[in-house]
């Protein structure tokens, strides 16, 4: 028998309490046999006070709000996207500083974080590589990282918000990873999610939901990995939080592994080769079922 996948997932703020969301959620848990292990939630102060959006989004929030651009590690493969799509090198972009981070261009054009959003979505953007999005802004002829990042920051940290989360448990063998993800949650631009995952039949019925569904309004966050599911419970429940009801932990645990070593290898996030394939260790393991992940941790 295959340890079972254990994944994080929180129905975000303006959907929390909306009944058509929990209804087909709950209905679409059963039919693919997804347990809730445990469940509970947490208000927007708590999150604020705690920096628990910035902790989850690590990556995007770095990238959202550095001061200095030119610290980012940007792998050759994003470089020359960069190039590709903006017709400038990224090194040239950032010797005649272009390259700007959203909160950074926030403060200087003092506006707020929707408004920065607004003209964000009104651009376009591009990601060029995992927690990096690029979109170009004419007027003032900057590059500007991750303008998205502030308004969603400031959604989970609003006196008024509210997320609900869970534990959820499922057979690698019935429902894989990439599967769950897929056809289950969706693609986070709901536009684009398989029909029946939670985005996409959500996204078409919006309507008779009466909920607004974008981007980054887009229902739900599920870990993209078993790795991720482990930091994210211990991050958002933190003392609250026993990793050894976790799958993943328990088969990391037979070789002394413990959540210290877990969360330095997070942070690192080395570059590595598997497979012929190159990439940063959070992104090889996207998609992958439990056991996978934990001979792929441990062999390193």
């Amino acid at each position: 028998m295959f340890p079972k996948n254990q994944a994080f997932i929180f129905i975000k703020p303006h959907a929390m309490n909306n009944e058509y969301v929990n209804l087909y959620i709950d209905q679409i848990f059963k039919q693919y046999k997804i347990d809730i292990i445990k469940s509970g939630t947490i208000t927007g102060p708590e999150i604020k006070k705690e920096g628990l959006i910035d902790k989850h989004y690590a990556v995007n929030a770095h990238t959202g709000t550095i001061k200095d651009p030119s610290e980012l590690f940007i792998p050759t493969e994003a470089e020359e996207k960069f190039l590709e799509t903006f017709n400038i090198s990224w090194q040239e972009a950032l010797d005649k500083s272009m390259v700007i981070s959203g909160q950074c261009f926030q403060d200087k054009m003092k506006l707020g974080s929707e408004e920065l959003y607004d003209q964000w979505g009104e651009n376009g953007f591009t990601k060029i590589s995992a927690g990096v999005y690029v979109s170009f802004f004419k007027k003032q002829n900057c590059f500007v990282l991750n303008g998205f990042y502030t308004s969603n920051r400031d959604m989970f940290t609003a006196d008024s918000a509210t997320i609900k989360w869970s534990i959820i448990e499922f057979d690698p063998e019935e429902l894989d990873w990439k599967d769950f993800r897929n056809n289950i949650i969706g693609t986070t631009d709901a536009t684009k999610a398989m029909p029946r995952s939670i985005r996409g039949f959500l996204y078409a019925n919006k309507e008779k939901a009466q909920l607004n569904v974008t981007y980054k309004e887009n229902i739900i966050h599920a870990s993209a990995s078993p790795f991720e599911a482990l930091i994210e419970k211990d991050t958002w429940l933190h003392k609250n939080f026993d990793p050894n009801i976790d799958p993943l932990f328990r088969l990391l645990a037979e070789d002394h592994i413990d959540m210290d070593q877990i969360h330095e290898l997070y942070n690192m996030n080395p570059v590595l080769d598997s497979h012929g394939e190159t990439d940063t260790l959070i992104d090889l393991l996207e998609d992958k079922n439990t056991l996978e992940v934990a001979n792929f941790i441990k062999s390193l």
